[in-house]
């Protein structure tokens, strides 16, 4: 080899080392998150979402912590890492968490019957009843319908109150049978930790949980970030427009989805899941307690619902207050989040001690599962699915479903028809021995329906003696849709009873007669 071969090949060696050198993985780490920003902030802009948190964690040290866009559309004040926002029911493993923490003392078990807890507690099968556990709460196996859902969701009731009236709820299925989401079980897994321990849910988490992870600047109230610094506004689209909305308190459903964090405290509480109880060195939970809540116990249908949601996904197991997922051999351990206004995603996967937190102040959108889809592609150094485009294109396709439906109702009119009675006859309360009472009243010339004091809406004829109310609430019209009134009457000719969307009737309370005490 003559000697400009050799000073060649010296110096193409020393250039290699010094390209190893200086390109460490510290670099090549801080270039895939530079990527990761650059598609999150385009991705923000597909999806229309204002403002987002996101909290990366691998080997128990968070590798990227990073917040985005704004806290409200139209203002300037940036989302940070200590932005608070609400995470729907991604609160429901704090629930199964706390549970296992008084599992842990002893207190109570898994298995305990939930009238071991709360005595007056009921369902409307009394086997049931006797039988139903705290896992089973946790589940999502009791077997109770959906119609559960209309207890809470904007109403006047109390938790006790929508405890005890769970006893009036028909079921859907045979008990421990199949899958039922009811966000109606956690709180009153959320009630028996408060029996348990004589204080409330809210009290559980902060000395359980809030206060020994560090985690300062969560609670479980909207009543609790009032007037605080930093907290992120919902947002949800209405009538078409990106627009502001307010918090909505969801206190009566609380162990179900009430939770407020910043995700500086949401990286804690998954390091502290990934650590499986063990957060900067200090057990907080026995590993035993944590796994159980990642155990699968219910298995989840596959459905289109869901492969649009996970797509790649193969199995689908609900545990404690969690998802098991099974895509592509990679098991994620995983819960999403939606009350009005915003979309949260925690997930993970405990075998290769990576996880994702994502936090969103808008509702109704995928972009927080696409960001964590990207994260974790980013955490297990995989070329990157362009799972944007997956996403999207779904939407797409759930989008012409839905205005495939609306055009549906539309055309199922029956033009050119009336109500049978004089707009007054309609007016007055109705009952339903699950959710209460309603009242229909004639103000003007138009038909108003009370479901709660915050349910108010003005109905406008459908067709015969439907009616179509239109909640003044526009976050709830926006969330619940249409809300159909069919009104019935007796053999004599009376309007009896009124039917909402075909899911409650109501039987009409008969006016007192003059001169009758009350």
């Amino acid at each position: 080899m003559n000697s400009t071969v050799l000073r060649r090949a010296v110096s193409m060696l020393l250039m290699a080392f010094l390209v190893l050198w200086v390109f460490t993985p510290a670099d090549a780490q801080v270039s895939a998150m530079k990527d990761l920003d650059a598609f999150i902030e385009k991705a923000m802009q597909d999806w229309q979402v204002p403002g987002l948190a996101v909290a990366l964690v691998k080997d128990d040290r968070v590798v990227h912590l990073r917040g985005y866009g704004v806290r409200e559309l139209g203002k300037t004040e940036a989302v940070d890492e200590n932005t608070i926002f609400p995470i729907g029911s991604a609160s429901k493993a704090f629930t199964s968490t706390a549970v296992g923490l008084l599992v842990q003392d002893g207190k109570l078990s898994w298995d305990d019957r939930v009238i071991d807890h709360l005595p007056g507690f009921q369902l409307y099968d009394p086997w049931v009843t006797r039988e139903i556990t705290v896992r089973d709460l946790l589940a999502n196996r009791g077997g109770l319908s959906g119609l559960s859902e209309f207890l809470w969701y904007a109403t006047d009731h109390s938790r006790d109150e929508v405890v005890r009236r769970l006893r009036y709820v028909r079921p859907d299925s045979s008990f421990r049978s199949q899958y039922a989401y009811r966000n109606v079980m956690f709180l009153t897994a959320g009630q028996v930790a408060a029996a348990v321990t004589g204080t409330s849910w809210d009290a559980v988490l902060r000395e359980r949980i809030f206060t020994p992870l560090g985690m300062s600047r969560s609670s479980t109230s909207v009543r609790d970030i009032q007037g605080r610094e930093n907290v992120t506004t919902p947002h949800m689209i209405i009538d078409g427009k990106l627009t502001p909305v307010p918090f909505r308190n969801i206190d009566n459903i609380g162990p179900a989805g009430s939770v407020n964090a910043s995700i500086t405290d949401m990286a804690r509480w998954l390091r502290f899941h990934l650590g499986a109880g063990v957060l900067d060195g200090r057990r907080i939970a026995n590993a035993a307690v944590i796994r159980e809540t990642h155990t699968p116990h219910t298995p989840i249908p596959l459905s289109e619902e869901f492969e649009a949601a996970f797509p790649s996904g193969r199995r689908l197991d609900y545990c404690l207050a969690w998802v098991r997922i099974d895509a592509l051999g990679d098991w994620y351990v995983y819960h999403n989040g939606q009350i009005d206004g915003i979309y949260a995603v925690i997930s993970f996967i405990p075998e290769k001690q990576v996880g994702v937190v994502v936090l969103t102040n808008l509702e109704n959108h995928k972009l927080s599962d696409v960001v964590f889809r990207r994260a974790i592609d980013v955490l297990l150094d995989r070329t990157p699915q362009d799972w944007n485009a997956v996403y999207l294109a779904n939407k797409k396709k759930q989008d012409a479903r839905s205005e495939e439906a609306r055009r549906a109702m539309e055309a199922s009119r029956i033009q050119g028809t009336a109500p049978s009675h004089p707009l007054a006859a309609y007016a007055g309360t109705y009952e339903n021995e699950m959710y209460g009472r309603v009242t229909v009243s004639l103000e003007g010339d138009r038909l108003v329906l009370r479901l709660s004091s915050h349910l108010i809406g003005d109905m406008s004829p459908w067709q015969y003696d439907t009616f179509r109310a239109t909640l003044r609430d526009r976050v709830a019209e926006a969330r619940l849709g249409p809300t159909f009134v069919t009104f019935a009457a007796d053999t004599k000719g009376t309007v009896s009873s009124v039917n909402l969307s075909d899911a409650l009737t109501f039987a009409r309370v008969p006016e007192p007669k003059p001169g009758a005490t009350k």
